[in-house]
């Protein structure tokens, strides 16, 4: 009797796993789908470029960038804080993923441009600007088949049209914040000509090429920015050694430098500020 007790609490038990299993496995399967969101972009440009120096004359760029970004290597040549070298060796394997894009840096707000992610690698996503002003972008990516789940905030791109006033602490007679300047200079005045300003070091390349990923052109641009630098030096490979391909300025940079590539091959270009700029010089 004892015993026909002992088995008939094994087939109860037996049975109750059976239930039990299939129903954790499939909370485990939803906690794992919904914890996988889309790679962030990264917007690399905006078509035309555009800078505080060299401002655009157009109110409706397309702003330009990889919808997913290769992070190749980190490294500090010359003294910067980082480089990071960017490629994109092939196309997105999302194509029909959505790429929106929002004014302001944390992607709130409704969006002001929207695009597939292969739309968006190849051609970039035109947007209406203001005139006169410094516009400020930001993306995220969504998966259309979750799209309460985009990805994170890419980082801030920034747009220059027309003539935008000065930002407020920048340069010479900027209207910063008064006092405290050798000489006595009074609370109401700006920085005089005469004032030494600290120099800035230049922030890291951020590179990509065009046409990107996988393409039938031997003559590629390398196209990206360098923000206080006077010129960048590009080279084939990564962590900017060796033989440098091109030179040019930070405007060309922004427009595209050309280079050669081996046909039939794959190639990892970095870039670094020329030792010559504006902050570093002996």
């Amino acid at each position: 009797m004892i015993e026909g007790g002992v088995s008939k609490r094994r087939a109860i038990a037996a049975r109750l796993l059976a239930c039990l299993v299939p129903v954790a496995l499939c909370m485990t399967t939803t906690a794992n789908a919904a914890a996988e969101r889309p790679v962030p972009p990264i917007l690399t440009g905006t078509n035309p470029p555009s800078s505080a120096e060299a401002p655009a004359s157009s109110l409706t760029p397309s702003v330009l960038g990889e919808s997913e970004p290769v992070i190749i290597k980190e490294s500090a040549p010359l003294g910067v804080r980082q480089a990071l070298i960017l490629t994109a060796l092939q196309p997105t394997k999302n194509p029909n993923f959505i790429i929106e894009i929002f004014s302001g840096e944390e992607c709130i707000g409704p969006a002001i441009g929207r695009a597939t992610a292969g739309a968006f690698d190849a051609e970039g996503i035109p947007v209406a600007v203001s005139p006169d002003v410094k516009s400020t972008f930001s993306a995220w990516q969504v998966n259309p088949e979750s799209p309460s789940e985009p990805s994170f905030c890419s980082g801030p791109r920034f747009y220059w049209e027309g003539n935008v006033p000065p930002e407020s602490g920048q340069g010479a007679g900027g209207g910063g914040s008064g006092g405290g300047s050798a000489g006595g200079a009074s609370s109401s005045g700006g920085v005089g000509p005469s004032t030494p300003v600290s120099p800035v070091k230049p922030q890291a390349p951020r590179i990509h090429t065009n046409p990107g990923g996988v393409a039938n052109n031997t003559a590629p641009f390398v196209v990206g920015s360098a923000q206080g630098a006077e010129s960048v030096v590009v080279y084939a490979g990564e962590g900017c050694k060796g033989t440098s391909l091109a030179k040019g300025s930070a405007s060309q940079l922004a427009a595209g430098i050309q280079v050669s590539v081996t046909p039939n091959a794959s190639t990892t270009f970095s870039a670094t500020p020329d030792a010559l700029i504006s902050g570093l010089r002996s």
